[in-house]
């Protein structure tokens, strides 16, 4: 029963040092660029406005870059029996409901820059057959259901923002961890399984 699990609390980062690291190693970056922009602006005399408009772009620029390194550190990620939560300084970021788990996998993402490059689990409102149709796949067809199941979630895995900062409706993405598919599968043993990596390599580190 669903009442009988206690809900489990978790840093949203699987590797909270190295989401730190990152966290800090970009900001200090972004803070150095901005240095070197200030100081090339001021040798060329831009007026006022020009000086403000173009700092303005690279604020936005940086911080729509940081910004998801920075969630992620901070955030908290809630295991419920009434479904997930995703929580930052006591508010609630994210809410994803029991009944809209439905499946769950894991997948290696990739993104803008190399720190997006990293497994992470997968729950989404779909079942495994939706997911198969939304890629095309057809009864009778040449390509096998779990191949258009997974080019479908693809084009999520590679959507860089909307994957960081979990702008998906029907889909909540956490960084990958075998203890944490763990917890989820036990958690909600309605949801369906399946491995799409090769060679299964993310159930053989769950079952390890």
């Amino acid at each position: 029963m669903y009442e009988e699990k206690e809900p489990v609390i978790l840093p949203f980062a699987a590797d909270k040092k190295d989401a730190a690291v990152q966290c800090i190693a970009y900001f200090a970056v972004f803070t150095g660029l901005a240095a070197v922009l200030i100081g090339l602006m001021a040798s060329r005399d831009y007026d006022t406005g020009k000086f403000s408009l173009i700092l303005g772009i690279y604020a936005l620029i940086a911080l729509a870059t940081w910004l998801p390194m920075l969630l992620r550190y901070v955030a908290v990620l809630h295991l419920e029996p009434e479904g997930v939560r995703v929580t930052a300084f006591g508010l609630t970021l994210r809410r994803y409901p029991l009944g809209k788990i439905r499946f769950v996998s894991a997948m290696a993402c990739s993104g803008k820059n190399l720190t997006a490059g990293r497994s992470q689990i997968l729950l989404s409102a779909y079942t495994f057959e939706e997911l198969a149709k939304k890629g095309g796949w057809q009864r009778g067809g040449e390509k096998p259901a779990d191949e258009c199941a997974r080019q479908y979630l693809n084009r999520y895995a590679n959507a860089y923002y909307a994957r960081e900062l979990n702008l998906t409706p029907r889909a909540l993405w956490l960084d990958w961890a075998p203890d944490r598919l763990r917890l989820i599968r036990w958690l909600y043993p309605d949801a369906q399984w399946m491995d799409f990596s090769h060679n299964r390599v993310f159930e053989k580190q769950m079952n390890d």
